[in-house]
């Protein structure tokens, strides 16, 4: 079984390095790595390795998720992650750990691990499965997912119409696949997720809402989003009134 890394780049500096250090040092060679860059004219590429697992495509492209199609198509492998450069694989063992934990599955077309946002410096817990509650909350970090080849030719590819959601998009097809995909957690850490991604520009954070909501506008029926959001208020009003009265708590301590 194969695991295919895919990165795209565009001038991505010192931070494609670390993406790449991270996969060849996995202790499971089964894995090709394919970057897909768009012209880069920093020298970033000229500092990676020479080894046969790792593909560059360069090329110009129509943005990040036309990117990743492109690099979908000159992929073999069983299954697929996307990390973005500075992303990185959170130990020698993943891949290895992951292949094991695929097999004794039965081989789940939607592999989750969890994943450290280092930016944040919190470890979060993705679910085992897929939910329209999970989706609405967009709580599956796409890099912390191994997909199924199969579910890209079933499904079909990226909406590139989106410009920085069509991930969240691709899940909720994913979601109202008939039959139901079928999923498994690696039951561990598996990424490192460095959180300054293109769609965490806060410039962009309009275009991030307005695609929000067509995408689920497209996905849910008006009741549910409805019903999600106002649950969704109702638990962050919950979470900011806890981290309120543990702050008046710190405080309290301190001054004793």
């Amino acid at each position: 079984m194969l695991i295919s890394v895919i990165t795209v780049t565009l001038n991505p500096g010192e931070l494609l390095e670390r993406t790449v250090s991270s996969i060849l040092e996995q202790s499971c060679h089964d894995w090709e790595m394919v970057i897909q860059d768009g012209g880069s004219t920093d020298g970033s590429l000229d500092q990676l390795p020479d080894d046969p697992r790792i593909k560059v495509v360069t090329g110009p492209d129509d943005g990040i998720y036309d990117a990743m199609n492109r690099a979908l198509s000159g992929t073999r492998g069983d299954y697929v992650i996307f990390l973005n450069a500075g992303d990185t694989l959170s130990d020698g063992d993943v891949i290895t750990d992951l292949l094991l934990r695929i097999e004794e599955l039965d081989r789940p077309e939607l592999m989750f691990c969890d994943y450290e946002n280092v930016a944040g410096r919190r470890t979060m817990r993705l679910p085992e499965r897929l939910s329209s509650v999970g989706l609405f909350r967009s709580v599956y970090c796409h890099q912390a997912v191994f997909f199924s080849r199969g579910l890209f030719e079933e499904l079909g590819e990226y909406d590139t119409s989106l410009s920085i959601r069509a991930d969240l998009d691709f899940l909720y097809r994913c979601h109202a696949r008939r039959p139901r995909v079928r999923s498994g957690h690696l039951g561990r850490r598996g990424v490192l997720y460095d959180g300054a991604g293109y769609s965490s520009r806060s410039d962009l954070r309009a275009l991030k809402e307005e695609e929000l909501k067509r995408i689920r506008t497209r996905h849910l029926p008006t009741w549910k989003r409805i019903t999600f959001s106002i649950l969704h208020e109702l638990t962050l009003v919950r979470l900011r009134n806890w981290r309120f009265r543990r702050s008046l708590q710190t405080s309290q301590t301190l001054n004793r």
